[in-house]
């Protein structure tokens, strides 16, 4: 009898350590501008496709927000929608989102930085709620360079 608790622990425990492994994996493998619609003088609406690359069980991705810098100085404030990503799926989710101009950044001041559209000028911070199974956890990013985004991995 000791020996079937055994061997059904050990099933158990290898089997949540290779579904666990694979949360490395999660990935976006694309991202797509569905649509643009001016909301105001200093925000937008978007809907951006994003394609999820998941071989694990399914989660929530809630409280979306952050901030783009432009060389280290704010310039555009963002929140998004609650999404829920299926398990084992590659699928394609449209995110709807507001992107408002950050405090003391006027159009004039967004106008003039067109003339620099390199990514390398540009950085983000971002958290999110993620749950799944009843747990969730806060997860931030800070720094990341727009780059990372725009290098091979775009639509």
């Amino acid at each position: 009898m000791k020996n079937k608790v055994l061997i059904l622990i050990t099933a158990i425990i290898s089997l949540l350590a290779t579904s666990c492994g694979k949360i490395h994996e999660i990935g976006v493998n694309s991202y797509d501008i569905v649509s643009i619609t001016p909301s105001g003088l200093r925000s937008i609406d978007a809907v951006i496709a994003v394609g999820i690359h998941n071989p694990t069980f399914a989660f929530k991705v809630t409280d979306i927000c952050g901030t783009v810098y432009h060389n280290g100085s704010p310039l555009v404030d963002f929140s998004a929608e609650p999404v829920e990503v299926h398990k084992k799926s590659d699928d394609i989710y449209n995110i709807s989102g507001r992107a408002t101009l950050a405090k003391g950044i006027s159009i004039l001041n967004l106008m003039a930085l067109v003339r620099d559209l390199n990514p390398e000028s540009y950085t983000f911070d971002v958290s999110a709620k993620v749950t799944a199974k009843g747990l969730s956890k806060t997860i931030s990013k800070k720094n990341v360079p727009l780059s990372q985004f725009t290098e091979g991995n775009g639509k």
